[in-house]
């Protein structure tokens, strides 16, 4: 049976907010298909070299924003153009075949995208979340902004002593390089932690920055300064919509979040497809820079771990902006 759609209060939520998106209204038209018209203003004085507009529904008063919506034409995706009463077309009834309620909302996101060259040369992807641009993707760098290779380590006991002289090491998981275009290269934290490792203009995600980002997607500073497991679902606005074992996030941020597992400090691997580890700060309390921040984000769960590791643990790396 066909049933009206009623958006009682239309929420508009702009995540990477940057553009101006206003004016948005919501109709079902009245020929009985169940097609649903959304029309917005978009006006932007800034272009970046990629803009996505996205949208997200709810059938439950927004308390979730997981309904199907992905049967969408018109003004929506890749390079919409500026100006009034921009147009997207949902077939709700191709997406939601039976369903029937009166909880409907639905809510425009902004992506703002640009890019990142390396010190390789390697063009990266980065978006904006907040006030800051994260990259949206794990580093590949094989040299610090000074040319110097950064060095390569397969053996475990060699991984281990690293902490010895402080020294900094790469590699990738399982020593299979393939797995680098994937994930991206492992660092420990002395590679992390050397200001040479960004490019001019951006640097480590410090501990400070990923507070940050946790308080932007809801976290509470109380809560952003605990150790161990935090938040609600902040872990699951970063994870990528594929690729874990279990428990894929819904990547509203765009930060896209894959589990590339890490390397222990003895130098074995652990976890592809279940976890992934990112190495920050050093935190300076402790002698030696034995220790610096991480951030892990798991499977099957949608807060975010904040811990202290040995500096000889490896993990990924983001870079923010200066």
């Amino acid at each position: 049976m066909k049933f009206l759609i009623t958006v009682p209060t239309l929420l508009l939520t702009a995540v990477c907010l940057f553009a101006q998106v206003s004016n948005v209204r919501v109709q079902q038209r009245t020929d009985g298909s169940l097609m649903v018209d959304i029309y917005y203003d978009f006006s932007n004085p800034v272009v970046f070299d990629m803009e996505i507009m996205g949208m997200q529904a709810s059938n439950d008063n927004g308390a979730t924003w997981d309904l199907d919506c992905v049967s969408l034409t018109g003004d929506i995706g890749a390079e919409v153009t500026f100006g009034t009463d921009r147009h997207i077309v949902w077939d709700f009834y191709a997406d939601n075949p039976g369903m029937s309620g009166d909880q409907f909302k639905v809510r425009l996101l902004y992506y703002l995208f640009d890019f990142m060259i390396g010190n390789d040369g390697t063009v990266y992807k980065t978006v904006k979340i907040g006030d800051q641009w994260w990259m949206a993707e794990n580093l590949r760098e094989t040299k610090y902004n000074n040319g110097v290779e950064i060095p390569v380590i397969t053996d475990d006991y060699e991984w281990e002593h690293c902490y010895s002289f402080n020294r900094a090491a790469r590699c990738v998981y399982n020593h299979d390089e393939s797995n680098a275009d994937t994930y991206g290269y492992i660092y420990n934290g002395h590679a992390a932690n050397n200001s040479k490792i960004a490019p001019v203009g951006w640097h480590l995600a410090t501990d400070d920055d990923w507070k940050e980002l946790e308080m932007f997607m809801g976290m509470t500073q109380a809560q952003a300064d605990e150790f161990g497991t935090r938040g609600t679902d902040q872990g699951a606005k970063l994870k990528s919509i594929t690729s874990w074992d279990s428990g894929n996030g819904n990547n509203i941020t765009r930060f896209s979040a894959i589990p590339g597992g890490y390397r222990w400090t003895r130098g074995n691997f652990s976890s592809l497809g279940e976890m992934t580890v990112f190495i920050s700060s050093y935190i300076t309390e402790y002698v030696n820079n034995s220790l610096c921040f991480t951030r892990r984000i798991k499977e099957g769960a949608d807060g975010i771990e904040r811990m202290s590791e040995f500096s000889v643990m490896g993990g990924y790396i983001r870079l923010v902006k200066d």
